[in-house]
């Protein structure tokens, strides 16, 4: 079996610069070559803050400490910062944090200039996630003059120039449209296949079926792991879909997956409905 590429053990992520807060913790975690990881959990869990503490933006750049074995590619992820970027990419949820060039073009020559990659094989990627995102035209704009959308796609592209072993997406199809989703998560699953990994912070893992992700589920702080979609949704107790707002998304997913699951979904809403 091949070494981790990322492996975590007691790992405790604090976050703040005096009255520090513990958000998340881990026992014990691997992502190995291949996999679709997917980070889910209410709004406020550390989903953010985990994919923070995994690249070494937790201490490096936002205010915090992390406790506990945290490894990237062997080695401990805030300590090797920022040269475990040369193998890791990761996408924050809001791309005007990180956008710092004046063109398209530039944005995604940026990372490719600063791994050291010669100028003749930087040009033929850029140009060829240029074309893949249909980005022609944009070329030459300013990222923060398109819409949110667009501007996420742009660092998704550059993302995709970078060709990561490991890439970490913060809500990556948040602002992109039905089209852009379809085109993203194709390239996970190409990605996928030739060996490179994903964790991906989400709220819309039914998103995700087809690449049979495993699931790191954030639970009032605990991070709890499930090998598969089924498996979450047979150990999962009610409470915690119901904090994850996956109700709607339920009799989808069962769908999706062709299987009956042991829960009664409207016999656990009625006495709900009926309290009000």
């Amino acid at each position: 079996m091949s070494t981790p590429l990322l492996q975590a053990k007691e790992v405790k992520i604090w976050i703040g610069s005096e009255n520090q807060q513990k958000i998340v913790e881990i026992i014990k975690w691997e992502v190995r070559k291949g996999e679709v990881w997917l980070i889910i959990g209410g709004n406020g869990s550390g989903k953010t803050t985990l994919l923070r503490g995994i690249t070494g933006l937790i201490p490096n750049v936002f205010k915090g400490h992390i406790d506990g074995e945290l490894l990237l590619f062997g080695k401990p992820s805030h300590a090797d910062f920022p040269s475990a970027f040369r193998q890791t990419a990761f996408l924050f949820q809001n791309p005007y944090d990180q956008i710092t060039q004046a063109t398209v073009q530039g944005e995604i020559d940026f990372p490719l200039e600063n791994l050291g990659y010669p100028r003749s094989k930087g040009i033929r990627k850029r140009e060829g996630v240029i074309e893949q995102f249909e980005l022609q035209k944009k070329r030459n704009q300013h990222p923060t003059s398109l819409s949110t959308g667009e501007g996420q796609k742009v660092l998704i592209a550059s993302i995709v120039a970078r060709d990561s072993s490991l890439i970490c997406l913060d809500e990556p199809l948040s602002f992109i449209d039905f089209s852009e989703r379809k085109r993203v998560l194709r390239w996970i699953k190409d990605q996928c296949k030739q060996r490179k990994s994903f964790i991906i912070a989400t709220h819309r893992p039914e998103e995700y079926i087809f690449l049979k992700p495993k699931l790191l589920l954030l639970d009032k702080g605990k991070g709890l792991i499930f090998d598969n979609m089924e498996a979450f949704f047979n150990r999962a107790n009610w409470e915690q879909v119901n904090r994850l707002s996956l109700v709607t998304q339920y009799n989808f997913i069962r769908q999706r997956l062709g299987k009956a699951y042991r829960w009664n979904l409207l016999s656990e809403l009625m006495p709900r409905w009926q309290k009000k």
